[in-house]
């Protein structure tokens, strides 16, 4: 057995529940900041924004597997965001007849989802005593794990 003479750990000490700790924590700093700083977008949408800044022209799926968000619930607040002026959606056609829908961030959406970025960067990085440098490390670690764990167990996250 591989594992036989390693250390056992309880759940709560693995680097799985450190993720998802980690994940808990930053989800309710930033719904935190959100409420703070009076702000008119949800964590999920600036999450959506944030993922529509970085990769403008994205379909709704490709969005939706970036973030891990099903898709009707992204539906959902894509329109709520298209609504309040933050993105818009363009037709597009892929191939000879297949429409699709490519995603943009408009200047009203690149502004908030900056003001929430340098809110959320800044502070998470002060308060945590953390550089930016430290966070990409820490990043390329579990980035690292995932891709070799959904190679080798053949997942499609």
């Amino acid at each position: 057995m591989l594992f036989m003479n390693t250390k056992k750990i309880p759940y709560t000490s693995s680097i799985i529940f450190a993720a998802e700790y980690i994940s808990r924590l930053y989800k309710e700093y930033v719904r935190r900041i959100v409420k703070e700083h009076n702000l008119p977008i949800s964590y999920e949408e600036y999450i959506i924004l944030d993922t529509v800044y970085f990769y403008p022209g994205s379909i709704q799926m490709e969005i939706a597997k970036k973030i891990c968000m099903q898709r009707s619930y992204l539906s959902k607040l894509l329109v709520k965001l298209e609504e309040n002026g933050y993105i818009t959606r363009e037709e597009k056609i892929k191939g000879k007849r297949q429409v699709v829908i490519t995603i943009f961030i408009t200047k009203k959406g690149e502004e908030i989802q900056k003001k929430m970025y340098s809110l959320v960067i800044n502070t998470l990085m002060s308060k945590l005593n953390l550089d930016m440098d430290k966070m990409q490390e820490i990043s390329k670690v579990l980035f690292d794990i995932c891709d070799e764990g959904t190679k080798n167990f053949n997942l499609k996250l």
